[in-house]
């Protein structure tokens, strides 16, 4: 049997056909809210794992669908749309199946480990096209990617750039969460059924006090702002919160542990002014209650 972590209902094979038709959800928004959660039962699972070894079994076939992706599965459409179904599904929180086990303590894995061993002995790039094209690639890749001593300073810098920029775009599209060590964290459902990443108590408790009001507010609000450090270097700054009321918005920023006062003082002035381009305010608050205060009071001054 199947439960459905919404309504509660259980199927004996399926409630893939359940969420469609009662609850409106693809499957992958279903697993995006709840964590984890299954569509299929076991005994499904199983039946279908039966089918899938029965028609593999037919050497025809395999050759064929061999065939097929080979063509299929290098075209550039198709390994975008899987890095995209990817990026969202590890964002969500999935993890694979060997997630933190090795060949030492899973028999699965080590039995993988010799099969393959058995599996590619004795080929070479002369005979296999895949071992000819990998081998190609590695020439190319390997002193890019694994020698990054000999890289100049420009392409470390622009390496390091790249890696800034792609990280701060996924944190403020809720695509990538980087939670501190040490504090809380986790997804917040919101009552329009949305997840939101928090990252600390306090932030926990402000989307549970922002949750009750008849506000709009996110954490995936695609701002990154740009500014230069004390050394000069280029910083990217994500504020923690938008919130829009009666089409004002506000930016919110809750300051718990400060480590430079003029890191702050250099972030908080590129939000200003980023804030004054697109009429907006912000504010960075040093307690819940001053949150929540800043809150209210943009709330009354826009009556």
């Amino acid at each position: 049997m199947v439960k459905c972590q919404i309504c509660g209902i259980e199927k004996k094979i399926s409630i893939v056909e359940h969420l469609r038709h009662t609850h409106h959800l693809t499957c992958e928004e279903y697993r995006n809210l709840h964590k984890n959660a299954e569509v299929k039962s076991e005994e499904a699972k199983k039946i279908i794992s039966e089918q899938a070894k029965k028609v593999w079994q037919n050497d025809q076939y395999k050759t064929k669908m061999c065939e097929s992706r080979q063509i299929s599965h290098r075209k550039e459409d198709f390994r975008r749309k899987q890095s995209e179904r990817l990026k969202r599904a590890y964002a969500s929180g999935l993890k694979t199946w060997n997630d933190g086990l090795t060949k030492d303590n899973n028999q699965k894995l080590a039995d993988i480990g010799l099969k393959n061993r058995e599996h590619l002995s004795g080929r070479t790039k002369e005979e296999f096209e895949y071992l000819q094209v990998h081998s190609e690639r590695m020439k190319i890749l390997a002193p890019i990617h694994f020698s990054r001593e000999e890289w100049s300073e420009d392409m470390l810098t622009a390496w390091k750039e790249k890696i800034s920029q792609t990280i701060a775009s996924g944190i403020s599209k809720g695509e990538y969460n980087s939670p501190v060590s040490g504090y809380r964290h986790g997804w917040f459902i919101r009552k329009n059924m949305q997840k939101e990443f928090y990252q600390s108590s306090w932030e926990l408790e402000m989307m549970n006090y922002l949750d009750k009001l008849d506000i709009s507010w996110t954490k995936r609000h695609e701002i990154v702002i740009q500014y230069k450090d004390e050394n000069g270097s280029s910083r990217r700054y994500i504020p923690d919160f938008l919130i829009k009321y009666k089409n004002q918005k506000l930016l919110l920023e809750l300051k718990g542990y400060v480590g430079s006062e003029a890191e702050v003082e250099v972030k908080k002035k590129a939000a200003e002014d980023w804030a004054a381009a697109n009429t907006a305010s912000y504010r960075i608050c040093r307690s819940i209650q001053d949150a929540q205060n800043e809150v209210k009071s943009f709330m009354k001054d826009q009556k």
